[in-house]
């Protein structure tokens, strides 16, 4: 049977779906580190034993689209796929066709996760929608009716927040991330691990507020990325769908048939 293999490089990690043809949600999903100095064979390599493991056979991959925001990490992922699947992929950007209308000020535009994103989500909201991606980074895109793209913010996630605290505070050990089951720390660890999620969770909550109240309609809240379940806690998210992005992919895919 011939499949479509979906692709997001990401900052972090690289996240590959296999769709059969009609396929709306993917078959199989698996999860690469992103490495920029990794070799066309290493990705090649790893393609092949990842699909078998999931029961695939590789020359059953007949197309295969990529979303990437990472550059150095594409060129040996797409000889990977040449000459490993025999297939050249399809690369988000310019001339592909992704059914939003995007007016993105800046040399490379709206970036292509983000794209595929909303791409995932303007058919079954044709009224429009905001797109949480909860990862590295939180992007929080809005898309309006017919699929015109209303514009969207960033800031950091979890993670970087984590990173970036403990990176600041003088002789800190090591702290893990987490969040603790009472508002108020009583060690450094709770403190920091406090402050993280309720400054990533609060920000995120006052921007989806400001954003419903200055809409026309409710908007639906789509949440996705790796922090999604943890956030939800305390912001509300409509639905979270962790293959929102390969899902985005396969529909652009299927629009440039």
């Amino acid at each position: 049977m011939p499949y479509l293999m979906t692709v997001d490089i990401g900052n972090s990690d690289i996240s590959v779906g296999v769709f059969a043809n009609g396929d709306t949600r993917p078959k199989a999903t698996w999860r690469m580190e992103t490495r920029s100095r990794r070799t066309k064979d290493e990705y090649g390599l790893l393609l092949e034993k990842t699909a078998s493991h999931y029961g695939f056979d590789i020359k059953d991959i007949c197309h295969v689209i990529v979303s990437c925001v990472v550059p150095l990490a594409l060129k040996p992922f797409f000889d990977g796929c040449v000459e490993y699947i025999n297939v050249t992929p399809v690369v988000l950007g310019h001339g592909v066709k992704t059914g939003i209308k995007i007016q993105y000020n800046g040399k490379d535009g709206l970036p292509t996760d983000r794209v595929a994103n909303l791409a995932a989500v303007v058919q079954q909201f044709p009224l429009g929608a905001v797109v949480v991606d909860c990862g590295t980074l939180i992007n929080l895109d809005v898309v309006g009716k017919g699929g015109v793209y209303m514009g969207g913010n960033i800031l950091p996630g979890p993670l970087l927040m984590h990173q970036a605290l403990i990176a600041a505070i003088p002789k800190m050990a090591e702290v893990p991330r987490g969040r603790p089951d009472r508002i108020l720390g009583l060690d450094m660890t709770e403190s920091v691990q406090n402050g993280v999620y309720y400054s990533a969770a609060g920000a995120l909550k006052m921007m989806l507020a400001e954003i419903q109240q200055q809409s026309p309609h409710a908007l639906p809240v789509i949440a996705t990325g790796g922090f999604a379940e943890e956030l939800a806690t305390h912001v509300a998210f409509d639905h979270i769908e962790p293959n929102l992005t390969l899902m985005g992919l396969k529909q652009i895919h299927d629009r440039n048939k």
